[in-house]
């Protein structure tokens, strides 16, 4: 009897540690998160200011708060997955013309995007995304403004760390390229297209 209760004890100590390695290294099922962090973005195009033509060349940055959630899929060190994502913006940029000034401010957004990458190790995901993202964007100047929804390109890698059985650590860089914008009123009109850069740290659960 006390042989046995030894062997049971040590197949149990044998037990656990692979248990818990097998769920590590699984990074499969649904996931949700919060991020924040901080954007750029460089706005190129054109101004016509009554008779005067010029070049636009307009910077803006800010802080972004944004959620996320999807489904991943993980075998052997393969992970594929996809993801939406929503996210609050407070990107402002000032541009002079002239005696004129030039406001833009950037918006919510939204998009959906596909990952893919692998695992470094049980516990190390490092991973790529291309996908569609979408930005309200709102630019003005005196007795003038124009507001879009606009699409773009969205491009980025990032690595996530487990930091416990469910919760992870992620850090993220991605660029977006917009589509043009623009628009006109009062003898005014002006077209641009906006270039983000993200730099993003989040947790995430999942299940």
């Amino acid at each position: 009897m006390a042989r046995h209760i030894r062997y049971s004890g040590a197949t149990l100590l044998l037990a656990v540690p692979l248990t818990a390695t097998a769920h590590a290294g699984d990074w499969s099922g649904p996931y949700a998160g919060l991020g924040t962090g901080y954007q750029t973005s460089v706005l190129d195009g054109s101004a016509r200011l009554g008779s005067d033509s010029l070049g636009l060349d307009l910077g803006a940055s800010g802080a972004l708060l944004s959620g996320y959630g999807g489904y991943g899929w993980s075998r052997g060190s393969l992970y594929l997955g996809g993801e939406a994502n929503y996210g609050f913006s407070a990107l402002e940029g000032q541009f002079r013309l002239d005696d004129r000034e030039i406001d833009y401010r950037g918006r919510d957004t939204w998009g959906i995007s596909g990952v893919m990458g692998g695992l470094l190790n049980p516990d190390t995901l490092l991973y790529g995304r291309a996908g569609y993202q979408q930005r309200r964007q709102d630019l003005s100047l005196p007795g003038f403004r124009s507001e879009d929804w606009t699409d773009g390109l969205r491009l980025g890698a990032g690595a996530e760390f487990r930091l416990w059985g469910s919760g992870s650590l992620r850090l993220e860089y991605s660029q977006v390229w917009h589509e043009e914008a623009g628009g006109a009123g009062n003898g005014d009109e002006i077209d641009y297209r906006a270039r983000e850069q993200w730099f993003e740290a989040g947790g995430i659960l999942r299940f």
